[in-house]
């Protein structure tokens, strides 16, 4: 099913209005018929309700159904009406509301003005019992004809704001989607890179034990050796191959380290902490300094975590309050916790790019992560930001 307008509801009840002259018009008309003394002649009727049914038509052709109603309102004028039966010819003022309500193009507001302007004035011409050339005159014109042409003007400019502003509100959700789309793309060619590092990694070990089983059977079977020969080559080229793809793909603006062994998290972490202690926060870190289960891409992940996190913190965080590190180990996998202190004048955004990136990371691994704000109040709040990892399972892949 489509998505409904912003502007469907006020069209239907705009659509249940234009009919509300046929109800209202014939009760106005009774109720000014008194028997004996005034009764609305059978001309003035006729007008009346042709004005009804014309309204009908004023959201298809705004500028005609002014025009009529204004000629319709010339003859119920000048039958100097009774009662509240003499408010029907003011649905021309309606007409020209609408047709400066709808339309950019000066022409047809000048035509519907100059129309319901004539229409007022012969009115006003017609009344037998007052002077046509007096003040009281233009004040009437004025009023009858520049009230609704102001209001049509109004009501265009906030239909012109709101299309504005929903313009505006797609064109930054849209650019919000298309951001975090980049920033999930950026995270997964790091990826990319960092697989193709470990691939590479294990590639050449294969090629160096393969090479050592050469000549630990030097004197085997012809059969054999042509076997290991073919497999040192074909491994030997993918190596070759791999080392190319890994220099076309390396961006050395990065200056990140492929391959973290399990000895070089807490190091990475540790110097991670010191950078945010050097920019001058207070930073209390527990670590532990065995990753435990994590393989490669594991480990890859939980130092992205923790370097993200601390540059958020130095980025977003107040310096005078305290930041927490924790990385322990906990199940199958290892949870992290990092939390500060963020500004009040410094509003949090959960789906920033440092943050899509790790939802990136910590998903392809099979982890949970969670990031928020604690105790919001009129100082700022508490930002955390928590991540399980799990391990490698014996059998290789992620433990759950």
């Amino acid at each position: 099913m489509p998505p409904t307008s912003p502007t469907a509801p006020l069209r239907d009840v705009l659509a249940w209005v234009r009919w509300l002259p046929l109800v209202v018009v014939p009760v106005l008309l009774l109720v000014s018929d008194y028997p004996g003394r005034y009764q609305v002649p059978w001309t003035y009727w006729l007008a009346a309700l042709a004005a009804a049914v014309v309204f009908l038509f004023g959201g298809r052709w705004p500028l005609p159904v002014s025009v009529s109603l204004s000629a319709l309102a010339v003859p119920m004028f000048a039958a100097h009406s009774w009662g509240l039966s003499g408010l029907v010819p003011y649905l021309g003022a309606v007409g020209l509301a609408e047709v400066a309500m709808r339309t950019h193009r000066p022409a047809p507001i000048a035509v519907a003005t100059g129309c319901w302007a004539a229409a007022v004035l012969l009115g006003i011409g017609s009344e037998t019992y007052t002077t046509f050339w007096r003040a009281a005159t233009a004040v009437q014109a004025l009023a009858y004809v520049g009230l609704p042409l102001l209001v049509g003007l109004y009501l265009r400019a906030q239909r012109d704001l709101a299309v504005t502003y929903r313009a505006q509100a797609a064109e930054a959700e849209a650019r919000r989607a298309e951001a975090t789309v980049r920033a999930r793309a950026a995270e997964r060619e790091a990826l990319a890179r960092e697989l193709h590092d470990l691939v590479a990694h294990h590639m050449a070990s294969i090629v160096l034990r393969i090479s050592v089983a050469r000549h630990v059977v030097d004197e085997a079977d012809p059969r054999v050796r042509a076997v290991l020969d073919d497999v040192y080559g074909t491994a030997s080229g993918a190596l070759t191959d791999i080392r190319r793809l890994l220099v076309a793909l390396r961006d050395p603006a990065l200056g990140e380290v492929a391959l973290v062994e399990p000895d070089a998290v807490p190091v990475e972490i540790a110097a991670a902490v010191e950078r945010a202690r050097a920019a001058g926060f207070a930073v209390a870190a527990e670590v532990d300094p065995d990753p435990g289960p994590l393989d490669t891409i594991g480990r890859l992940t939980l130092l992205r975590v923790v370097q993200e996190s601390l540059t958020n913190v130095m980025k977003h965080a107040d310096p005078a309050g305290e930041v927490d590190v924790v990385v322990t180990r906990r199940g199958a996998g290892v949870a992290v916790r990092v939390a500060s202190s963020r500004r009040a004048d410094d509003p949090p955004n959960p789906d920033g790019h440092g943050v899509v990136g790790m939802q990136e990371r910590v998903a392809l691994v099979g982890g949970t992560l969670e990031v928020g704000a604690l105790d919001v109040g009129a100082t700022g709040s508490t930002w955390r930001v928590e991540a399980w990892i799990p391990g490698a399972a014996p059998g290789g892949g992620a433990a759950r």
